[in-house]
């Protein structure tokens, strides 16, 4: 079985009434750079505010497990011990404070009782200059750009440590210049640390040269996970689309006719677009994993695709036809 760096299984969260996660699942791998791509900003709160462990244990079903071992998060600290980083949309400082004093805030080094202000200065200004900042650490952090104060949240997770990084949709609050300084400092410091990167956000397009894996979740339930490399342009912004609206159109039959795709293959079908897993189809069908492996495999074979992704595509070619 493929060991996992982390893992969040069927997690579910009721806000007002309202599911916004239903059997949410994710896989990373370690030192990859993972996508969440969500239809929703409920979804999107809920998975970061999980993590974070702002949203506690106790909130929410469903279990979180780092290197195979099950996490509770109740409390930001939970999650930071967990070696886990967060860089906000809108980052979360003490504006008051010098750059030096919010990179470290809270684990600052110690001298027989006293903050040793030289070490904690001199191990900001390496951080700083690892995130492409020569800035002086003594200034107040309140002058600094979005993205400017993106790296101090950046320097803060090298010094801390951090292996997993969650960024918040950060290209939808900078420049376009920004965002290629970004994917560049990214790549170099998941060379430099090792780190695990999980990007959760609204579009895909941004960020497909740096994604390693998308995980696709609609309506607040993980759809399906792909290799990036499977993904041009706009395919996944595509793809959560034509989940949603292919079981609702009738052409889906002339579909299946012109592939003499059986009626049993056809449900299963369905149950794809709709983001079932193969044991959800099982239980619904009441039929063996096997069969199931069965069937998809002759959609795939009859329709001359390799996975759902190019089976989403022939979809959309045969619509627009």
């Amino acid at each position: 079985m493929k060991k996992y760096f982390l893992e969040m299984k069927e997690i579910a969260k009721v806000n007002n009434n309202i599911r916004v996660l239903n059997n949410f699942n994710l896989c990373v791998e370690e030192g990859e750079f993972h996508t969440i791509v969500a239809d929703n900003e409920a979804s999107i709160e809920a998975i970061i505010k999980i993590l974070m462990g702002e949203i506690p244990s106790s909130n929410y079903i469903g279990d979180i497990f780092i290197n195979g071992k099950k996490e509770n998060f109740n409390s930001i600290k939970d999650s930071e011990k967990a070696k886990i980083a967060f860089i906000h949309q809108k980052p979360k400082f003490v504006p008051e404070m010098t750059i030096w004093e919010n990179v470290f805030l809270g684990s600052e080094y110690t001298k027989v009782g006293f903050i040793d202000k030289k070490k904690c200065i001199s191990f900001a200004t390496k951080a700083l200059e690892q995130v492409g900042l020569n800035i002086n650490p003594n200034l107040k952090l309140m002058n600094l750009s979005t993205f400017e104060q993106h790296k101090i949240e950046m320097a803060r997770a090298i010094v801390k440590s951090h292996k997993i990084w969650v960024l918040e949709d950060l290209v939808a609050v900078i420049s376009e210049r920004e965002i290629d300084e970004l994917f560049e400092l990214l790549k170099k410091i998941k060379n430099n640390y090792k780190i695990t990167f999980i990007y959760v956000g609204h579009k895909l397009k941004e960020v497909l040269n740096i994604t390693d894996t998308i995980t696709f979740v609609r309506d607040g339930k993980t759809v399906f996970c792909e290799e990036a490399k499977n993904y041009y342009d706009d395919d996944a912004e595509m793809s959560m689309m034509l989940g949603k609206e292919l079981t609702k159109n009738v052409f889906i039959d002339s579909f299946c006719e012109s592939f003499n795709i059986s009626k049993r293959e056809k449900d299963i079908l369905i149950m794809l677009l709709n983001g079932k897993n193969n044991r959800e189809i099982c239980a619904k069908l009441c039929i063996s994993i096997n069969t199931i492996k069965t069937h998809i495999s002759n959609i795939y074979q009859k329709t001359g695709v390799n996975n759902r992704v190019e089976l989403l595509k022939l979809m959309l070619k045969f619509k627009e036809n």
